[in-house]
């Protein structure tokens, strides 16, 4: 059963707040407490690895369950803000680490690895799922959320010429801006079937599915209260190839 008022402060740890990124948390939340409860742990008994954790919105409040939090990103500057927040905060449950998730190796497996919003970035998904499931003993929950690569918010985004133009290396240099890589923007386009295949091909079984925001998302005001709480219930309603985005929980065989 879930704690109320802790999924309230798992909701609050992190700097996300738009209605889809609240969704988003609630369903992480949900498959950290159905874990839990069905091998009998308390959260404090949980090892918890993050793959990607960007700059920490699932990572602290991971953390606030008093779980055993590892946590890396190759963004050595989002590494860094999490290493001032943990030391702002003396925080004594999380280990954070710059590192690249298509080799990532500690040599400790984990009850749960949570990987949201990063293999539509990795160049190589079969090396990047190879190394997550590596780190997952027999039993243990991947949490998985991705874009739909052909729903309403990825098309208009790979059509949009703005999104080719922040691309383009000579503009970029002239705003004095990195160049521009491959892996640094959205590189793979998943199905639900296509996706489905490549974790089966691991010895991955789905146990939990669900949908983020639908077809609202192509409007630039559905961060705002009204239309991405519309949108996140419009998602339930509709069919998941109409999607924008999918959330997945799997069971390591």
């Amino acid at each position: 059963m879930q704690d109320n008022t802790a999924l309230d402060t798992f909701i609050k740890s992190s700097i996300y707040t738009s209605p889809q990124y609240v969704k988003r948390l609630k369903f992480i939340y949900s498959a950290v407490c159905k874990y839990a409860q069905s091998k009998n742990k308390s959260f404090e008994e949980l090892e918890i690895l993050e793959f990607g954790c960007g700059p920490g919105g699932i990572t602290f409040p991971l953390v606030s369950l008093g779980s055993h939090i590892t946590a890396f990103d190759i963004d050595a500057s989002a590494v860094s803000g999490i290493l001032e927040r943990i030391e702002k905060e003396k925080l004594n449950n999380i280990i954070i680490k710059q590192a690249d998730g298509h080799s990532f190796d500690d040599n400790k497996s984990y009850d749960l690895v949570i990987a949201s919003e990063v293999l539509e970035h990795a160049v190589n998904p079969h090396e990047f799922v190879k190394s997550i499931r590596a780190r997952l003993k027999k039993g243990a929950w991947l949490v998985v959320t991705i874009p739909n690569g052909y729903g309403p918010w990825q098309l208009k985004r790979r059509l949009s010429v703005i999104t080719h133009l922040r691309r383009n290396n000579w503009l970029r240099h002239i705003f004095g801006k990195q160049p521009y890589f491959t892996g640094q923007d959205h590189c793979q386009f998943y199905t639900k079937k296509r996706f489905l295949k490549m974790l089966s091909t691991f010895s991955f079984r789905l146990k939990d599915f669900g949908k983020s925001d639908s077809i609202l998302a192509i409007f630039e005001t559905r961060r705002g209260p009204l239309f991405g709480k519309a949108d996140v219930r419009l998602a339930d309603i509709l069919p998941w190839w109409l999607a924008s985005g999918w959330y997945f929980v799997f069971e390591a065989e």
